[in-house]
């Protein structure tokens, strides 16, 4: 369906991480000449010569700068770059009308991304345009230009916003974000007593909502941001190639994706008492949850008996020794305490640690790094809506679905981790309490996120922490996440242990999808059986739904989706 011409930079990782979430099939390709698809799609600035002559003569979607392309089709001859803050209105006529509704449902009235790649022509642009950016100072320009009816120009770098968003690429550089408590401090903080935390909590808390940068912040609790963009990619690509085939994102019949995760924190109580009460409440409640463990108080605190009773349910490592360990000395050294604490984990507990979560959520482009080669599968450290972590509060990927982050290979070029990324949901457990709200409050929140992934079809990964500090802190952490549990039993909502989603979503991305003459074929790439695969095929406001049938390792299934991809060759490319 789509053939894309795009570089291993920002943009063209934004683009293709989009279409790899979404499953709509793709192809890269070099040369113009190789072209055989409804849609070219065009990211980045450096282009072929013979772009230009194709552009011409088939549906096109430009993507930032490439001014061989952008000034014959839109009359151009140069533009000027800038990059900062950007809002597109919800009010633009290139919004589809179910999208402006959905997000209005939840007062969102704009796509806001803290930093976008944006040029500004040197005249007029020969086209409609479709919608309009805002800058902080005010200025306005174009954001979306279509000249005729096949050819589009998105002169806000969606890729660029996109790819920045999954890594928090916007923050601005910090020399160091390490906030490595010295031992004996976080000792006596964590036995002080609870008036005393408290008050040190809020204090910091209220410190760090102050100093939040206005244009940057994500919204708590609901951030639409990564949703809105991916819609905004899809309706483009939509109206320019006539339809869109994509894979649906969750095993037929559910619309979205909720997991519940335990994180035990390094306290003596955490893994006596507190895991006791714990595994009580998760067993009583039945749900499909997943604990995780920080190495090194494992093997201080867990009893043979507790181990035993753990190594039961889905597990993943928290990190050595929850004292910002995957921050401190470069990215070497991070991967070397990565694998040491998975080794140490699985030393007491058994099995093999395929999941990550960093301690506090503590993350960096060397977390990345240290990720993509330390042979985990999956990682869920990067919240949506940061309101924990101290070094980046506000921050947030804005984006609730799994995803590939962008892997730093130097000279401003990046590719698909081999580590998936499930994120965080916001809000992380009771953290709204510590920050001096009540429990009405953290209850709408929760909520709300809760409702917004189901209307977006994403994936909630809820946090509620073990009991840390003594039995009160144990009851009011269990009452959450009885709380938490009742508003996830939801018909159309999935409710998986991480490894479950993980498991799935890397199972989808094994599926290839070829056509011809209005049929689409599937074949499962992968090594396990897929089931429950539902491909969708949008044209206009119209969604068709086929459902596939179950498919072994190597099995082939095919649909008759009508006109609309004859003549041309669908491409879905497997990913890491």
């Amino acid at each position: 369906m789509i053939d894309l011409i795009a570089r291993d930079d920002r943009t063209g990782f934004g683009v293709a991480c989009a279409l790899d979430v979404e499953r709509i099939p793709y192809r890269l390709i070099t040369r113009a000449e190789d072209f055989d698809a409804q849609l070219l799609l065009v990211a980045g600035d450096d282009v072929p010569p013979s772009t230009t002559t194709l552009a011409r003569r088939v549906p096109t979607v430009v993507i930032g700068a490439a001014a061989r392309v952008t000034g014959e089709l839109f009359g151009v001859r140069s533009c000027q770059k800038s990059e900062g803050p950007a809002t597109i209105s919800l009010e633009e006529t290139v919004w589809p009308a179910l999208i402006r509704e959905r997000a209005r449902r939840f007062g969102k009235d704009a796509l806001r991304v803290p930093s976008a790649p944006a040029v500004t022509p040197d005249r007029p642009v020969n086209g409609t345009v479709l919608a309009t950016y805002r800058r902080p100072d005010g200025t306005v320009a174009p954001a979306i230009v279509r000249s005729g009816t096949r050819a589009y120009w998105c002169l806000v770098d969606l890729g660029a916003a996109f790819a920045n968003l999954l890594d928090e690429h916007y923050l601005p550089p910090v020399a160091s974000r390490s906030h490595r408590l010295p031992r004996t401090l976080l000792a006596l903080y964590l036995r002080a007593p609870e008036g005393v935390r408290q008050a040190i909590q809020r204090r910091v808390y209220g410190r760090l909502q102050g100093a939040m940068p206005v244009d940057r912040a994500a919204e708590y609790p609901v951030d639409p941001a990564g949703w809105l963009i991916l819609e905004l990619l899809k309706a483009v690509i939509r109206d320019a190639a006539g339809s869109l085939v994509r894979v649906a994102r969750w095993p037929a019949p559910y619309r979205a994706a909720a997991a519940l995760t335990h994180d035990l924190e390094p306290t003596r109580f955490a893994y006596t008492q507190g895991l006791e009460r714990l595994l009580d409440r998760i067993a009583r409640g039945a749900h499909p949850a997943t604990v995780g463990v920080v190495a090194k108080a494992a093997a201080r605190y867990l009893s043979d008996e507790a181990a035993t009773r753990l190594a039961g349910y889905d597990l993943h490592c928290h990190g050595l020794e929850h004292r910002g360990e995957t921050l401190a000395g470069g990215r070497h050294a991070i991967r070397r305490r990565l694998t040491a604490a998975r080794r140490g984990v699985q030393a007491r507990l058994g099995g093999r640690m395929h999941g990550f979560r960093s301690p506090r959520l503590d993350r960096s482009p060397d977390l990345l790094w240290a990720l993509d080669g330390s042979g985990f599968r999956y990682d869920s450290s990067y919240p949506d809506v940061d309101r924990e972590n101290i070094a980046t509060f506000g921050a947030g990927v804005r984006l609730n679905v799994p995803f590939r982050p962008p892997v730093d290979l130097g000279d401003d070029r990046v590719r698909p981790s081999r580590c998936l990324e499930l994120p965080v949901s916001a809000p992380d457990c009771i953290q709204p309490l510590f920050a001096g709200e009540d429990a009405r409050a953290l209850g709408r929140a929760v909520r709300e996120k809760i409702d917004f992934v189901r209307a977006t079809g994403g994936l909630y990964v809820g946090i509620v922490h073990g009991g840390v500090f003594g039995p009160r802190d144990a009851a009011r952490r269990g009452a959450h996440l009885g709380f938490v549990r009742r508003c996830l039993r939801q018909p159309d909502l999935w409710f998986a242990s991480l490894q479950e989603v993980a498991d799935w979503w890397c199972a989808r991305e094994q599926l290839e999808l070829s056509g011809r003459d209005g049929r689409i074929e599937v074949r499962n790439g992968g090594e396990r059986l897929v089931e429950g695969v539902h491909l969708v095929v949008e044209t206009g406001v119209e969604e068709t739904i086929h459902a596939i049938p179950p498919l072994a390792p190597g099995a082939r299934a095919s649909v008759d989706v009508g006109r609309g991809t004859e003549e041309h060759t669908l491409f879905l490319r497997q990913v890491p």
